[in-house]
């Protein structure tokens, strides 16, 4: 199954995508917040920010102006907050790789991957079981062949005690993978964390949320927190096998180095999530959606080395082969 393994940007080149372009537009983000600091009153401040990805091409929907943000306080279950957060326009970025400098002409359809960013601050009182951050969005881009159609997603992040100050792991990278069918991708979703809390990476179940009868469900103080819901797999498709009876995936608990290989052309849901521990002890959790087009490419053409060197450079070795560099 290894044939060969090539880091993220050989992938690109070469990529054929899909047809099936026809709705929707979420195509993964996350969600995370950042400790400000304590007011004079005893409250919290935090940072709260989300990303999101959406097909700019085929999607139907731009990103929701204001979007609206539950706070669930995590031992009484019950909403304590809501906050309708403004999307600025220069918070938009296009953030599609250059897939045609080193492809055939006419290969490649066109495709467009945006990414919006929100942000807004909220000030908690102390509390030590801690708070559910919550935003609901439906549908996910239709374009996705391992899960059913119609399908939204939640973006949740659990801020831990308040006592400790805690900030999430931040996301080191743009998730806008690319990988080529029959090989082995390499992908980087490492993070960074403030606090220099132990991190473990590893693979969820992504989450559902939202339907088409109610796109963006929005909550009132006082309502209770439902749990996510689990996203239903097409026949054939299941979280341990993303890619189908066929594929693989892996991840490296202490890096969050992943790898897939996929032997069938299309868009695929994955979910990363990262295990934050204090001392030993399991304090948050926050993940990612992220959907991972796989194409046809190329065949890479195979390295040759020259029984005798080309002019210039410096030869380094010496018997038959010789290598120049």
């Amino acid at each position: 199954m290894w044939r060969k393994i090539s880091i993220f940007w050989v992938f690109i080149f070469g990529l054929v995508f899909f047809q099936d372009t026809q709705a929707s537009h979420l195509m993964g983000g996350n969600i995370g917040y950042d400790y400000i600091g304590t007011l004079p009153n005893g409250m919290k401040r935090y940072k709260v920010y989300l990303f999101i990805y959406r097909d700019c091409l085929n999607g139907q929907s731009d990103f929701d102006n204001p979007l609206p943000l539950a706070i669930f306080d995590a031992r009484t279950q019950k909403c304590v907050k809501t906050i309708s957060v403004p999307f600025l326009q220069s918070n938009k970025k296009n953030v599609t790789p250059n897939l045609t400098s080193n492809c055939p002409p006419n290969t490649l359809p066109s495709y467009c991957i945006e990414q919006g960013y929100y942000e807004t601050v909220v000030d908690l009182d102390t509390n030590t079981a801690g708070y559910h951050l919550v935003y609901e969005r439906c549908c996910r881009n239709d374009a996705i062949v391992n899960i059913n159609r119609g399908q939204g997603q939640r973006y949740l992040a659990t801020i831990p005690s308040t006592n400790l100050n805690n900030s999430s792991p931040s996301f080191s990278d743009v998730p806008v993978p690319f990988m080529c069918v029959n090989d082995t991708a390499i992908l980087n979703n490492s993070a960074v964390d403030k606090n220099g809390d132990s991190l473990v990476y590893t693979f969820a179940w992504p989450y559902a949320g939202a339907d088409t009868n109610n796109p963006t469900p929005s909550w009132m103080v006082g309502d209770l927190y439902v749990p996510p819901t689990l996203i239903a797999y097409k026949t054939g498709y299941s979280f341990p096998g993303p890619f189908g009876t066929n594929g693989y995936t892996m991840v490296d608990p202490a890096s969050g180095i992943t790898y897939y290989y996929s032997t069938s052309t299309g868009n695929y849901i994955v979910a990363i999530e990262i295990l934050e521990y204090r001392k030993g002890v399991l304090i948050s959790k926050t993940r990612r959606d992220i959907q991972i087009l796989a194409g046809n490419c190329p065949a890479n053409s195979k390295p040759t080395l020259a029984n005798t060197p080309p002019t210039g450079g410096q030869t380094v070795g010496s018997g038959v082969r010789t290598i120049t560099v």
